[in-house]
């Protein structure tokens, strides 16, 4: 373990395409991670999320929790990305412009989690408000 670490430190004596190897490998090791998770976040909230859900009296649970799973997932690869991306030694001008277009992203998809559960909810209250209304004027 400790041959890993060492390997993964900077050495004045490392060249610059050795350097520039070993940050790019950091990346893809911090990107990869990311990735593992959003693939192990996907599968939980698939497998276990209508279990937890089912305990409810309504789908309305179940029908967000299938809109928004996908988006999940990507808005965590796209946040490993944003960290990878500043792991790399780059200059600030670039530093700069990545994390915007990123953070952009970022919020365009929690835009669409958002937009997904609320087209849900409203989905579900107009269905039970038209079942309320139909039901009361058949009386």
């Amino acid at each position: 373990m400790d041959n890993l670490i060492r390997f993964f430190q900077l050495e004045a004596a490392d060249g610059l395409l050795l350097f520039w190897l070993k940050e790019t490998l950091i990346a893809v090791i911090i990107f990869a991670s990311f990735y593992l998770l959003a693939l192990m976040l996907g599968h939980v909230l698939v497998t276990w999320g209508p279990r937890f859900t089912s305990f409810t009296k309504t789908d309305l649970d179940d029908r967000i929790l299938r809109r928004v799973t996908p988006p999940t997932s990507l808005l965590l690869m796209f946040a490993g990305l944003y960290f990878a991306v500043a792991s790399l030694p780059l200059p600030e001008k670039a530093h700069v412009i990545t994390s915007g277009i990123l953070f952009v992203i970022n919020m365009i998809i929690l835009t669409i989690i958002a937009y997904r559960a609320a087209d849900e909810f409203l989905q579900w209250y107009a269905a039970r408000m038209t079942g309320v209304e139909s039901s009361a004027c058949g009386n």
